[in-house]
């Protein structure tokens, strides 16, 4: 374990300097949110890494460590450039990067040290030598805004904002190789001279001069400062960060060649004209990032980086990397359609997503490094973003025959800048819901007791003893066959639902199928819809509470929009025992499988209706989540039949080997 010191020492690597300033200055407790810089803005982009990417990856475990290395070089000399011109890396973005640089930034000086160290780098490697990197360089002068993105409680980025980032990725977009393309500030600041491109737009050039590149060693970086600030853990991916902990810099993320689910989403809104960067729309694009990060992190994929590009930013989510999941490509779609909703009149969301190939490490100079990825992947997905229309999310052919058929696309074929005309791809429109009916009736050698003892359970419920039963046991032990089994052998009333995808279909899923469930079997006179129930049974002043249980989202009122957290989960859990006891007039059987996946909120509301049996502990894995959804005790729940939950837990409430019924 490292000690606070040293741990710190090595995660301020990870950290911009301009920021770690910031949190060293402030008082303890307050996290960044937007700061003004006044300076020179550069974003250097390197050409050549994607096809060494490509490349190297087919030599196996030793073309990642090739590619590290070479990365490791080129992101080190940049850096020394950087630092001897006195400036600040404020963050990588795949194989390019942005620096921050005080007024008296020296485009010629810069240049030439740059150029000098992209020769050192080239001589490097025998891949460089035969195909050597160049560099494309945007620069101008003037303010703008450094924003902390994201939920402090999961993950921060931090990105510049604000007209002066546009027009440096404009300039760096026409730059050509081993160029520089300033600003007019920046420009006529120092005396450049002009080029005026096919759209009438003027640059100021720096191109390349040989003869003053080969051997210029510039002035000695400067030494680093170190900011011990809990909230720097917020802007480092948690895997690096529990590593750091361990061990310190020698054990930052393998780096190698994998399999990963890219999706780049574009976030577009409309700028303000102060220089000094559109505080207002920071702030929105903030709120709507958080977002779009809880449901990466709901979906259990990985957030990468967020770019500025075109009039927005990008923001570029994994999955399967740096942890590969099961799932990862139904949960990846799931993850757009959630994102793509954020969308509002003031941001508009375009999404493109691929499988395939990337180059996923931690790489960079000891003093700044950063867990990047790049590759055909990732490229794949930017292009199908860049084509996407507002609200649509585009998909390449891999990813499709990865993706299971509950995912609904629309084939089309698309012309792609460096892959080809007649590209096919498909727009991702839905993702249905699977049946929860009994799945494949694989029986397993040994159960015969357990399912003996759960029959006897469920005809206890015929007798009016409701209880709570649970199916514990460790994996592949044979709980969801033990479900199936049982779940066929009962009669119609008996209701059957798995949780498994749950978490892809929405807030209270769970509590929704239930009552749909109860609904289908309703034995009353009345056969409407369960929405046309739902109305007619609750105050129409609380049906702005139900749009979750319903599928119905209706507008806030005035009797639900003051409500606090508190007050609204008491109400919400008051309606949901109404909506079942209408529908429940004799005891019945809900068997739930993979309980443990379903939402909070849906687990709470279950948990509500359902009578807990004695002797499970309040604070065991299986109901620590669920205190906070009590309310009241048992005395305010309404008098009706009880139900039995049959619940699968993926993690037992004590330690056992094979199936255990309590």
């Amino acid at each position: 374990m490292t000690d606070q010191r040293s741990f710190y020492r090595e995660l301020s690597a990870y950290i911009p300097q301009s920021l770690l300033t910031w949190y060293g200055s402030s008082p303890a407790g307050q996290i960044h949110r937007v700061s003004r810089l006044e300076g020179v803005l550069v974003c250097v982009d390197a050409s050549g890494f994607t096809a060494l990417t490509k490349k190297l990856a087919l030599s196996g475990r030793g073309g990642s460590e090739d590619l590290t290395i070479l990365l490791n070089i080129f992101f080190e000399k940049m850096s020394q450039t950087v630092f001897a011109c006195d400036g600040d890396v404020l963050k990588f973005a795949g194989d390019a990067f942005w620096a921050y640089f005080p007024a008296s930034f020296d485009p010629q000086l810069f240049m030439r040290l740059a150029l000098g160290r992209l020769e050192e780098v080239n001589d490097s490697s025998g891949f460089t030598r035969e195909h050597p990197l160049n560099i494309h360089v945007g620069a101008e002068r003037g303010c703008f805004s450094l924003a902390s993105l994201g939920d402090p409680s999961f993950r921060l980025e931090v990105e510049p904002i604000g007209p002066l980032v546009h027009a440096v990725y404009k300039a760096c977009d026409y730059a050509g190789e081993n160029e520089l393309y300033a600003g007019p500030a920046l420009g006529k600041h120092c005396q450049l001279s002009s080029k005026t491109i096919c759209n009438d737009e003027t640059f100021f050039i720096v191109a390349e001069q040989p003869q003053l590149a080969q051997g210029v060693t510039g002035p000695a970086s400067r030494e680093f400062a170190t900011v011990e600030h809990p909230q720097l853990t917020s802007y480092i991916p948690q895997e690096i960060v529990a590593r750091l902990k361990s061990a310190g810099i020698g054990a930052s993320l393998q780096s190698e060649h994998r399999q990963v689910v890219s999706l780049f989403a574009y976030f577009e809104y409309a700028c303000d004209k102060d220089s000094s960067g559109p505080v207002e729309n920071i702030e929105r694009l903030c709120e709507t990032l958080g977002k779009a990060f809880a449901a990466v992190r709901k979906m259990r994929g990985s957030v990468a980086r967020i770019d500025p590009y075109g009039k927005g930013h990008k923001l570029l989510m994994l999955f399967g990397a740096p942890q590969k999941l099961e799932q990862d490509e139904l949960h990846a779609a799931a993850c757009a359609r959630e994102v793509i909703k954020l969308a509002d009149k003031h941001i508009s969301i375009r999404i493109g997503a691929s499988f395939g190939p990337l180059y996923c490490g931690d790489v960079g100079a000891q003093r700044r490094r950063e867990y990047t990825v790049m590759g055909e992947g990732a490229n794949m997905a930017a292009r199908l973003m860049a084509k996407a229309a507002w609200g649509q999310i585009l998909c390449d052919e891999r990813l499709r025959s990865k993706m299971p058929e509950i995912v609904r696309t629309e084939r089309l074929t698309l012309a792609l800048k460096g892959i080809g005309e007649d590209v096919p791809c498909f727009a991702l429109t839905t993702i249905e819901e699977e049946d929860s009916a009994a799945g494949d009736n694989n029986e397993i050698i040994g159960q015969e007791f357990e399912l003996g003892e759960l029959k006897n359970r469920c005809r206890a419920i015929s007798n009016g003893i409701g209880n709570v039963t649970l199916v514990t046991g460790e994996a592949g032990s044979g709980k969801t066959s033990l479900l199936t089994r049982l779940s066929s052998q009962q009669s119609n009333d008996c209701i059957f639902i798995t949780c498994k995808n749950s978490v892809l279909y929405g807030r209270n899923w769970l509590a929704r199928k239930i009552l749909s469930g109860l609904h289908e079997t309703w034995d009353q006179s009345f056969r409407g819809s369960l929405t046309e129930y739902v109305l007619s049974s609750v105050d129409r002043r609380w049906i702005p509470m139900l749009g979750d249980l319903i599928e119905r989202p209706e507008s806030e009122n005035e009797w639900t929009r003051g409500l606090g957290a508190e007050l609204r989960l008491q109400k919400l859990v008051e309606l949901y025992l109404q909506l079942v006891s209408g529908l429940v007039t004799a005891p019945r059987r809900i068997i739930v499988d993979d309980f443990d996946r379903a939402d909070e909120s849906s687990q709470g509301l279950v948990y509500e209706v359902a009578k807990v049996i004695p002797g499970i502990p309040a604070k065991s894995n299986a109901f620590s989540i669920w205190e906070r959804y009590i309310s009241g005790g048992a005395g305010s729940r309404p008098n009706m039949p009880d139900l039995e939950v049959i619940q699968r837990l993926s993690r037992p409430t004590c330690s056992i080997k094979g199936l255990r019924v309590t």
